[in-house]
């Protein structure tokens, strides 16, 4: 478990922010922080939808979204922080904190799918309580991670 430590997995060295600097990057990328830190109501709903079709699961996880959606908006302070600076020509400040930021990310959705296992969730249902946007599930599993 390398969650808050300095340590780096090696496939997570060098990610960047899917989609860009773009509402829908910055979207997705606190949509992965908080699944990170609420995993643990994840990995309950998403153990006791083992036996459920994939729409029942879906409904789940927006049973789980409606809990910590106040959370997942807070992407809207970093881009406006880095709309604001882009206006001045000063967004690299943003890039290099995300730069530095989601490599750490990265390596804590390896731990949570790591704990994920442990408790018994399949990696489809990983991939449904993952985020808590049909759309970021739809575009992350088709898309590759590129930066702009």
């Amino acid at each position: 478990m390398n969650c808050g430590s300095d340590i780096i997995y090696k496939d997570c060295v060098g990610v960047v922010i899917p989609y860009g600097y773009t509402e829908l990057g910055f979207k997705n990328m606190f949509g992965e922080i908080v699944s990170i830190g609420t995993f643990l109501l994840g990995v309950s709903i998403a153990a006791g939808g083992k036996g459920m079709t994939p729409n029942m699961n879906r409904a789940l996880n927006a049973l789980r979204c409606a809990f910590v959606a106040g959370y997942v908006n807070t992407w809207m302070l970093l881009a406006s922080l880095y709309y604001g600076l882009r206006q001045f020509g000063m967004e690299q400040y943003v890039k290099d904190f995300v730069n530095n930021l989601y490599p750490r990310i990265c390596t804590c959705k390896q731990d949570v799918k790591l704990m994920q296992k442990i408790f018994g969730t399949t990696d489809d249902m990983t991939e449904i309580y993952s985020t808590c946007t049909e759309k970021f599930a739809n575009a992350a599993s088709t898309s590759s991670t590129t930066t702009t």
